[in-house]
């Protein structure tokens, strides 16, 4: 099975978004969870500059949206773990909410993409799994 075309139902979906909302001001992994929802920014780039860079963080919120940190506009670091250790969380967390297993932050991506963006049907037949033969 490939994880190309793996993601969330919008069920799920809004299921982990409840979730994350009411513990992002407690939970790291829920912080960048939330994030990934509500940016268009890479899981490299939130763990990146966006973590590291205050200034490029201030600048991009200010353009974008300045209310998705507002308790957390002056953190220095705000994700101090490693990308790993974060998935290994998100992986523990989608089994316990949901109880779907081998998820991955490239799923949450691919749904809030397709929220942005919607797909035609011929798009969206490309990156499903094919139909099984009769």
């Amino acid at each position: 099975m490939t994880r190309q075309g793996k993601r969330f139902t919008t069920e799920q979906l809004e299921c982990i978004s409840q979730k994350v909302l009411t513990l992002k001001n407690t939970d790291e992994m829920s912080l960048l969870v939330y994030l990934i929802l509500k940016t268009k920014l890479k899981i490299k780039d939130l763990l990146g500059w966006f973590n590291t860079d205050l200034d490029k963080r201030r600048t991009y919120l200010q353009e974008h949206d300045s209310s998705l940190l507002d308790d957390y506009t002056s953190v220095p670091k705000l994700f101090p773990k490693t990308h790993h250790a974060y998935l290994l969380q998100w992986k523990q967390a989608c089994k316990l909410w949901l109880n779907v297993e081998g998820a991955n932050f490239e799923m949450l991506k691919r749904c809030t993409i397709d929220a942005v963006t919607p797909q035609t049907e011929d798009e969206k037949m490309q990156t499903d799994e094919p139909p099984e033969r009769e």
